[in-house]
């Protein structure tokens, strides 16, 4: 065969190569015209071809990130042609593509930059969970700000790092007048009969305690509340010391008169549903890849319950134990909970305590239900196969059942840093066979006729009418 003819075959082989790739391809001159586009790029910018060939590549992006993407294009060289960046397309529906591109720059002997040649292939799942973080956290400082409950944080169990408005509101102090403060400083103020022991506290919190006191505490302006404070302990290797929570009800009204309990009772409640709720986000802002998990583990599991006939005072411990049924977390090194790939044994040991961690946090808060039961044992399999205790069958209680089959369904069907989705028909099919030998028939069943009648994590929102 003449090698003009092979020429031209290899020709159109590479060209089929490059037009059926998946990946984006395109070239583009010094100066962005665009010389060359696959099919794949024109598809993902919903561009016609003869539209795209002949424009500067930085007329089809974000004008903010015409500069970046310019000094990539300006830092190849003949020494270091190649380079990489993450570029984000704007789409016609305002939606976005998000890109990882990796460039290569080719050169005349001179040294001349003649023409780049570009492959993108799309990250937006990466760019997804790291939104999701964000809205997460986001979330998070809302509740935090709009809480019921006085809320403080320190950082290193000496200062005051964050205060909320109800705890300004609370005390008559400013947020300028209470960061920065010691802690000693806040709690020594007045004379105080029965007052909140700052040591006594901190030296359970600090030993890694969950802590719940009553006593009173002098305000600004010098008027004596009594509080009802809750501690936890917050460890974090990037941050000094052992930091910790503190949550604050006022029940000065109640002691002054015990009758208001039973008539305020559903107020409380709706207390406890939001001190819940920032605990849960309190774990999920250190995780991105866990963002919404509890969340939406606790919607299924009060809908299956619900199925099962349950009354709805049992239904309403069972949507708040699994809405912060991952509390132990917080005593788990973010790094090993974000990290992608498998984990080391002693890693997965630290991971696998968070049940027991958990139960010993909420042991002490007098929750009207079985909380810190139900967290302790939402792990626990009918088998005995389980953690932290080995239990079998009817040793685990109903409502961790229930949690323990929304956790795994939830849990398989999104996105984790060491494994893609499995969706959700896999997760259904996994507690299926498992029925009657890791969960309980009844609950799976239950569950399984939700998802049939159309549920999905798709459209999980706010908390349910009961719990307000």
């Amino acid at each position: 065969m003449p090698k003009n003819t092979l020429l031209a075959s290899d020709a159109l082989i590479y060209k089929d190569l490059v037009e059926s790739s998946p990946d984006l391809i395109c070239r583009f001159l010094p100066d962005t015209t665009v010389t060359f586009a696959n099919e794949a790029l024109c598809r993902a910018l919903e561009i016609d071809r003869s539209e795209l060939l002949g424009r500067h590549f930085s007329e089809l992006i974000p004008p903010e990130e015409v500069q970046p993407a310019r000094e990539k294009v300006g830092s190849l060289s003949p020494e270091q042609p190649s380079s990489s960046y993450l570029l984000v397309f704007p789409l016609a529906n305002d939606a976005a593509y998000v890109v990882h591109w990796k460039i290569r720059g080719y050169f005349d002997p001179e040294g001349r930059l003649l023409e780049v040649h570009a492959f993108g292939r799309e990250d937006s799942e990466r760019v997804t969970a790291k939104q999701a973080h964000e809205n997460e956290r986001r979330r998070a400082i809302t509740l935090f700000d709009n809480s019921p409950e006085g809320i403080l944080a320190s950082w290193d169990g000496i200062h005051i790092d964050e205060a909320n408005q109800a705890f300004c509101r609370m005390t008559g102090f400013s947020q300028e007048e209470l960061l920065g403060t010691p802690l000693k400083e806040l709690f020594s103020r007045g004379k105080q009969k029965r007052g909140l022991c700052l040591r006594r506290f901190t030296e359970k919190t600090g030993s890694g305690e969950t802590v719940v006191e009553e006593g009173t505490f002098t305000t600004k302006m010098g008027e004596q509340l009594f509080l009802s404070l809750l501690a936890i302990p917050v460890r974090e290797p990037s941050e000094k010391g052992k930091g910790l929570y503190m949550f604050f009800r006022n029940l000065t009204a109640l002691k002054e008169n015990e009758e208001l309990l039973l008539s305020n009772i559903e107020k409380l409640h709706a207390a406890f549903s939001q001190t819940v709720e920032v605990l849960a986000l309190t774990v999920e802002i250190r995780d991105p890849y866990t963002a919404g998990h509890q969340r939406r583990t606790a919607l299924l599991s009060l809908e299956i319950a619900r199925r099962m006939g349950l009354d709805e005072e049992t239904c309403r411990g069972i949507y708040l134990a699994a809405a912060i049924h991952d509390v132990g977390k917080i005593s788990v090194p973010s790094e090993i909970l974000s990290r992608p790939g498998k984990l080391l044994d002693i890693e997965f040991s630290l991971v696998k305590a968070h049940a027991e961690e958990g139960y010993k946090i909420l042991k002490n808060v007098d929750f009207p239900w079985k909380i810190a039961d139900i967290v302790r044992r939402h792990h626990e399999r009918l088998d005995g196969s389980g953690y932290p205790q080995g239990l079998k069958n009817e040793e685990i209680p109903l409502e961790a059942r229930i949690v323990a089959v929304a956790d795994t369904v939830e849990a398989m069907a999104s996105h984790r840093p060491y494994r893609p989705s499995l969706g959700v028909d896999t997760a259904l099919r996994f507690v299926e066979e498992g029925k009657d030998r890791l969960f309980d028939r009844n609950v799976v069943d239950a569950c399984s006729e939700l998802f049939a009648e159309g549920y999905s994590f798709e459209s999980d929102g706010a908390a349910p009418a009961l719990l307000h």
